[in-house]
């Protein structure tokens, strides 16, 4: 009961924490509204088309109001929103002296559906989990905060991504495993092993990426930080930090399942060595790698499958393939926090052998 009421207060200290945003300041006004109707499309002079939109604002200071506006076609289904009569949407609010002057249709109003969704994923997490369902739940929650209102903002203030992120993902396998587990050797010789295997993910990258002249440039999105003001924010540094933040949940699966196993083989059979521990720890570990290593792999091949369709349409050499900015940022990516999730492997066994067997009987 004290530790649930304990993970409540720091779930609610989170919430009405301030983000750490310094000059960071939201530039636009939202709210959400009902499409009342959808007019026909009409040509332009600029080659697209308009249509004459109305809307009821169902929510904010505006709620209750119907305004029109238009919704502009190119054609193109990235950019265009192709609205119905009942469709929930986001607006842009135009505003002067407080008063509305317009709205602009920025997007789909998705936020029902992902509720329902996350809904979904909580009521299966606690019925099967029950009281380590919601234990994870709140260290998932506790994690997700510290991103929104910690990780990201400091990001953005210019601190260095890669030593930020690496004590990040420290604190917060922390954080994990004390939810989960308690204060206890199997939690310390996971955080051990997660240290480990961090520290060689990182070296890794930051050696090959060095080496291999990788700029930071892995996405459309990564430019854009270099004209939002945030010119000092070193990318390349980001894809590091990423490459360690993107290794730790697999790694700390791997370690806590190490140190678990061992702690009931140690129960099972008292009069176990180290080395017997060891040999048991290390065939667990070798259970989980091949599975730990492809949902690694498999999740970056996921993220970039687009990429690689393109690539296999425009079908270039495996040699200029391979030496692309961004095919050869996530190789290093792959196996730079593969390689780390194996060494988290013997360094989880070796510990968690040499605690259990100096532990007082």
């Amino acid at each position: 009961m004290l530790k649930n009421i304990s993970l409540l207060l720091i779930i609610t200290a989170l919430l009405f924490l301030p983000t750490m945003t310094g000059d960071i300041a939201s530039r636009e006004e939202t709210t959400q509204g009902r499409v009342l109707h959808v007019g026909q499309p009409t040509p332009t002079s600029e080659g697209w088309e308009e249509q004459e939109v109305i809307i009821k604002i169902t929510r904010g200071d505006f709620a209750g109001e119907t305004i029109s506006t238009q919704n502009s076609l190119s054609g193109n289904p990235r950019f265009d929103i192709n609205l119905e009569k009942g469709d929930l949407v986001i607006l842009s609010l135009e505003k002067i002296d407080g008063y509305l002057q317009g709205v602009q249709i920025i997007n789909f109003g998705r936020h029902p559906f992902l509720i329902f969704l996350a809904a979904i994923f909580i009521s299966t997490l606690i019925i099967i989990g029950r009281k380590k369902g919601s234990h994870s739940l709140a260290a998932l929650t506790i994690t997700i905060l510290l991103i929104i209102k910690v990780l990201l903002p400091l990001l953005l203030q210019g601190y260095s991504p890669l030593p930020l992120i690496s004590i990040f993902a420290i604190f917060v396998a922390t954080i994990t495993l004390l939810i989960i587990s308690g204060f206890n050797f199997k939690t310390l010789s996971a955080l051990l092993g997660i240290g480990g295997g961090l520290l060689i993910a990182a070296i890794l990258a930051v050696l090959f990426g060095q080496l291999s002249q990788l700029t930071g440039f892995v996405s459309h999105e990564a430019p854009l930080l270099q004209f939002i003001g945030r010119e000092g924010l070193n990318l390349e540094s980001l894809l590091y930090g990423a490459i360690v933040l993107g290794a730790l949940g697999a790694i700390m699966d791997v370690t806590i399942s190490i140190a678990s196993g061992l702690e009931q083989v140690k129960r099972a059979q008292p009069q176990a060595t180290i080395r017997d521990l060891y040999g048991a720890g290390i065939a667990i570990g070798r259970d989980i790698m091949g599975t730990m290593v492809n949902t690694l792999i498999l999740a970056y091949v996921g993220g970039a499958l687009p990429l690689l369709l393109l690539l296999l349409v425009d079908q270039p050499s495996l040699l200029g393939l391979v030496n692309m900015d961004l095919i050869a940022s996530e190789v290093v990516r792959a196996l730079a926090g593969s390689t780390g999730l194996i060494i988290s492997i013997p360094l989880t066994a070796i510990i968690s052998a040499f605690f259990l067997n100096n532990e007082k009987k």
